[in-house]
């Protein structure tokens, strides 16, 4: 009973330091670049086709016959079980897309942790410069 009543006190210490939950949530709205960026409805932004869609190893195939048409601000979503390709199909449509000149592409990898620790080696290896350098 002790040790529940000690539980008891230091729930009522935590609970006298935590933030009031707010009663309303405000929504957050942002909106990338001005009116003129918008991409007209007509303009096929990105176009992609592939025979067969092969897993990293090349042990199989995972899809077969892809097509993929995306124009002006349309959206997509991409579907599919656990294993069937989806993360493989965006990793070669973003190697496609990051070569273009025409358009500014971006790719945040699905295990981000590893761009994250590439980052970090590539800025040590330039401050280690930095530091040889100046110092």
């Amino acid at each position: 009973m002790h040790a529940v009543k000690s539980m008891e006190k230091r729930f009522q210490r935590e609970d006298e330091n935590m933030t009031e939950m707010p009663e309303t949530e405000d929504a957050i709205y942002f909106k990338l670049g001005d009116e003129n960026s918008e991409i007209p409805a007509g303009k096929t932004v990105i176009e992609y086709s592939l025979d067969k869609l092969w897993t990293p190893d090349g042990s199989r195939i995972l899809a077969q016959n892809i097509f993929l048409r995306i124009r002006g601000e349309e959206k997509i979503c991409i579907i599919g079980s656990n294993g069937s390709g989806k993360t493989t199909l965006l990793k070669k449509i973003s190697e496609e897309l990051l070569q273009r000149k025409d358009i500014h592409a971006e790719y945040m990898p699905q295990n981000y942790e590893e761009l994250l620790l590439a980052f970090r080696m590539t800025g040590n290896i330039l401050m280690r410069y930095v530091i040889r350098y100046t110092g």
